[in-house]
């Protein structure tokens, strides 16, 4: 009886066994199963990424998609997306405020006597690298008068983009780049194109870009829209204002410098006034020469224009010159003294049919003729001498005289802007006065630049022979903030 007992636990014991080594062969499958299609999913994986990458070394291009790849690979989890590593971004701006008081604010018009105010231009900026010779650029701005809102909490204006731009780099595996969007645009000395940083808005183009870098040149191309005069739903018309222009530059003389360029402007509004009163376009070609150098303390620059086109029926012809010569001294204070003749032609007959006055296009004129802002390259002669010293590292100190001739007192005298002061038909002098700027700039910390300046202008005949003649006494402070 115990033999049949024993027989049949036996049994039992075997029927089990049988039964787990079963289940553990048929769970041990599924795994096999589970692992296999697995394996099979990452050869898949690894295939794709091959055939990227081949593609990437072909076209010699860098992907964010590898990262994300190698990531699904790597983890048993499946793909994870993580920032990309070349994607950098640099956050900077600018706080600048300038207080001014002036004792006679406009010679046009009558005089316009005693003027002070404080402005505020306010900028911030965002530079993303977001792939390797792919940048991008946003630059917002904000520049008021201190007091001209009744109430700061009903304001929503004031706030603008000054620069938004794409730089595509590399192009074509050489050191050419492309920039697309708002844009500051500047050239040589600033004379004819400038972002004019003195101003509180400061110039900016809507346009295209290109520039091919060399170890001795730089040869730029652009076009840039100045105005779109028909906006949708208008459709489009024929009468925009272009700026467009090549600028070459040269520096494989050791301390010199040689640029030549051709800048062409075509305003197609028809609003332009010939001589004989006929409305037209104007279409403006500028072609100028600069050289630019020093050895030892000797410093000079020289630069020519050639101005040609038409105004309406008119044929421009005009043309200017600007020329600087000077030396600097050794010492601890580094004293410089130089010479400067500025000149643009004027139209000496407004009867003709050739305008022969010299237009500047976009210039700095602040930094030439003089910081009172009352004369131009455009229709004179300015002739400067200047005097300037640096004591310490922080602090830089300059006196300068102007003295200003039209070129003709049958055109008009302007200011920086451009903009007519006075025009008489002749029969007066062509002295406008002279100009007295002393100025000086202290580097408060390696962000913080202060810049103090007192400028006098003493009347001339021309003025005294046209109208209301007073000097003009002009006092400013600004403190300038980078971040």
């Amino acid at each position: 009886m115990f033999r049949y007992a024993t027989l049949v636990m036996v049994f039992i014991l075997a029927s089990v066994g049988l039964q787990a080594q079963s289940s553990s062969q048929g769970e041990l499958m599924d795994r096999l199963r589970a692992m296999e299609e697995k394996a099979a999913a990452r050869d898949a994986q690894i295939a794709d990424l091959k055939q990227r990458l081949g593609d990437y070394e072909a076209a010699n291009l860098e992907n964010n998609e590898l990262e994300t790849l190698l990531n699904g690979i790597l983890e048993d989890n499946g793909p994870t997306v993580d920032t990309p590593k070349s994607i950098s971004l640099k956050v900077g701006g600018q706080l600048r405020y300038r207080g001014e008081f002036r004792t006679v604010k406009n010679y046009a018009g009558g005089v316009q006597e005693d003027t002070d105010f404080v402005i505020q231009r306010t900028r911030l900026h965002f530079d993303f690298s977001v792939m390797k010779n792919v940048r991008a650029f946003v630059q917002l701005q904000d520049s008021r008068f201190w007091g001209e809102e009744n109430s700061t909490v009903g304001d929503l204006e004031g706030v603008d983009i000054h620069q938004a731009y794409v730089d595509f780099e590399n192009v074509f595996g050489h050191d050419w780049t492309f920039r697309v969007g708002r844009q500051e645009l500047s050239y040589g000395d600033q004379r004819l194109v400038s972002p004019l940083d003195w101003s509180a808005v400061g110039r900016s183009w809507d346009g295209v870009r290109t520039w091919y870098t060399t170890e001795d040149f730089q040869l730029d191309l652009f076009v840039t829209n100045i105005s779109e005069r028909s906006l949708a739903p208008n459709g489009e018309q024929d009468d925009d204002h272009v700026f467009s222009g090549i600028y070459f530059h040269f520096t494989g003389w050791e301390n010199h410098e040689v640029d030549a360029y051709l800048f062409y402007r075509n305003f197609s509004s028809g609003t332009f006034v010939g001589e004989d009163g006929v409305l037209g376009d104007r279409d403006e070609f500028t072609f100028g020469l600069r050289f630019k150098g020093h050895t030892g303390g000797f410093s000079y620059s020289a630069e020519g224009d050639y101005q040609f086109g038409n105004n309406a029926n008119d044929d421009i012809e005009a043309y200017a010159w600007a020329l600087k010569a000077g030396y600097t001294f050794g010492g601890d204070w580094k004293p410089h003294v130089g010479l400067e003749w500025d000149f643009a032609s004027g139209d000496d007959d407004p009867t003709d049919g050739d305008a022969g006055t010299f237009n500047p296009l976009y210039p700095f004129g602040h930094a030439y003729q003089g910081f009172l802002d009352i004369f131009a390259w455009r229709n004179g002669h300015d002739f400067v001498f200047r005097v300037n010293a640096q004591p310490t590292e922080e602090l830089w100190i300059e006196a300068a005289v102007h003295y200003f001739l039209l070129d003709s007192d049958t055109d008009s005298w302007y200011n920086a802007a451009g903009n007519p002061i006075r025009t008489v038909g002749g029969g007066v002098s062509n002295e406008v006065g002279t100009e007295i700027d002393i100025h000086a700039k202290y580097k408060l910390n390696p962000s913080t630049l202060l810049w103090i300046g007192y400028s006098h202008f003493f009347s001339g005949d021309y003025v005294s022979d046209t109208g209301d003649d007073p000097d003009v006494d002009w006092v400013y402070f600004q403190m300038t903030v980078n971040f």
